[in-house]
């Protein structure tokens, strides 16, 4: 049994670091000025002594709709407490006589992630600005979609922003939508579908896409290698979609997902146009996913097209994840193989222990597992462990700053 202990806050693994730096979809930090003015360190004044936050909303040149925006306040300090500010005209949210102390405030737009400051309440009237994204994606389709779902792909995994289903609606849209990668995926009668990556820019805040369905194209995916299922398992193909240029994907939902009998050695996939990354796992109808076999990038499927691929399958290896200070979650952690990042759910947990039913460690591949930080915006920092070739159990400790 190996142990893996670390020290310092990133071990390269592979040749590269496994942090991943979130560009955008997450609310932007606030800027330096702002913070020095809501964070002041100034004592509490005794518990009698009463404010009032005014805060006040904006959204892009326009003063957001007060139907679509709320204010949260959560108070930390001395005694906790929460509640929701009231008001909204002319982008203006107020909440009275609140103890003095350190309290949260989050604040939801539309569509978007929320924001979140913390303030130290010291005077009878606290002004707090809070500047939201209002960034749009415009969809407009000229026939009926089953479903239909915007995602982020630069948050972790995909986040979800804005989901319908059975809609005749000939223009929708998402908004209050910070910069960033985002991903459209409609679904249509009798299996059409389509995905659409969709970039906004503080430059170019609002996109307006067309969606027509196209011709699928068909992927020919043969499974080499390693078969040593057992009877109650199967192959589990997932399709996640891959941005064109930075190969970011959207773990948080596949495109398609295959399940793949033990004796079988071959399924086809057709999927609409466009780059996908393939998840090739073990499944049982008891446990779910048993472990992770192989992961295919950069498949492109073309309109009426077909496409050969071969995913070479190796022994897949337990794995367990210790943590060495504090509590860890299944949010902290990541597999990758090589230099793409696979869904933290592939994990499971008990009081103390965090285990995977088995991760795939090729020779030919370099498998590891991070863990990491999770802040507001994104991922903060962690460690990062090789995960070897090899029979047995490995298990892995993480200190995690």
């Amino acid at each position: 049994m190996l142990i893996v202990r670390f020290a310092s806050r990133v071990v390269p693994a592979c040749g590269a670091s496994l942090l991943v730096a979130l560009l955008g979809c997450a609310a932007p930090a606030a800027a330096d000025s702002q913070q020095a003015q809501l964070a002041r360190s100034a004592p509490s004044a005794p518990g009698t002594d009463l404010g009032t936050f005014v805060v006040h909303v904006t959204a892009g040149p326009e003063t957001p709709d007060p139907a679509r925006v709320s204010v949260d306040w959560s108070r930390l300090d001395p005694t906790p407490a929460s509640g929701t500010a009231t008001g909204g005209a002319n982008g203006l949210w107020r909440t009275n006589q609140l103890p003095y102390g350190k309290y949260e405030l989050t604040v939801r737009y539309a569509d978007g992630v929320p924001r979140t400051s913390r303030v130290v309440l010291d005077e009878s009237r606290e002004r707090v600005d809070m500047a939201m994204p209002h960034g749009r994606i415009v969809i407009r389709t000229d026939r009926p979609v089953q479903e239909l779902s915007v995602r982020c792909v630069s948050l972790w995994q995909g986040t979800a922003v804005r989901a319908w289903q059975d809609t005749t609606d000939a223009q929708l849209a998402a908004e209050g939508l910070a910069p960033g990668q985002y991903i459209v995926h409609a679904t249509y009668d009798k299996g059409g579908m389509v995905v659409e990556h969709v970039r906004l820019t503080d430059a170019q805040s609002e996109v307006v896409l067309d969606l027509q369905p196209v011709p699928p194209g068909e992927v020919q995916l043969a499974l080499t290698g390693w078969s040593g299922l057992d009877d109650s398992e199967s192959f589990l193909v997932e399709a996640y979609a891959q941005t064109p240029v930075d190969r970011k994907f959207d773990f948080g939902e596949p495109i398609l997902a295959r399940s793949v009998p033990r004796g079988a050695r071959s399924v086809t996939l057709r999927l609409p146009p466009g780059r996908f990354g393939l998840l090739i796992s073990s499944r049982s109808t008891a446990k779910g996913r048993t472990g992770l076999l192989a992961f295919l990038p950069d498949v492109v499927a073309m309109p009426g097209g077909v496409l050969e691929e071969t995913a070479d399958l190796a022994t897949p290896r337990r794995v367990l994840v210790r943590g060495a200070e504090g509590e860890l979650s299944q949010q902290d952690f990541s597999f990758r193989f090589g230099a793409d990042l696979l869904p933290a759910r592939l994990i499971t947990g008990s009081p103390d222990l965090l285990s995977t039913e088995g991760v795939l460690l090729p020779s030919r591949d370099c498998a590891v597992v991070g863990g990491f930080i999770r802040r507001l915006i994104g991922l903060e920092g962690g460690t990062v462990a090789d995960v070897l070739p090899g029979t047995g159990v490995q298990e892995i400790e993480l200190a995690l700053e």
